[in-house]
């Protein structure tokens, strides 16, 4: 059975504690279909992890800010 998985992250001025989760979901065995990030900074959110990588790893990123 093919299950898809999407990864939820809520976050309120988190820059970089998003970074150092993003990175450690990068060691994973197996990883989400998605990731989707919901941001309610009032500021635009600064992300230091690469997440082209992610890409390569064929999981999709969404950013709603």
């Amino acid at each position: 059975m093919n299950e898809n998985i999407s990864l939820v992250i809520p976050c309120q001025n988190a820059g970089n504690e998003l970074s150092i989760l993003l990175s450690a979901i990068k060691t994973w065995e197996s990883y989400p279909n998605e990731i989707v990030i919901v941001d309610s900074s009032s500021s635009p959110l600064e992300i230091k992890t690469d997440l082209s990588s992610f890409f390569e790893l064929n999981v999709g990123i969404l950013i709603f800010n």
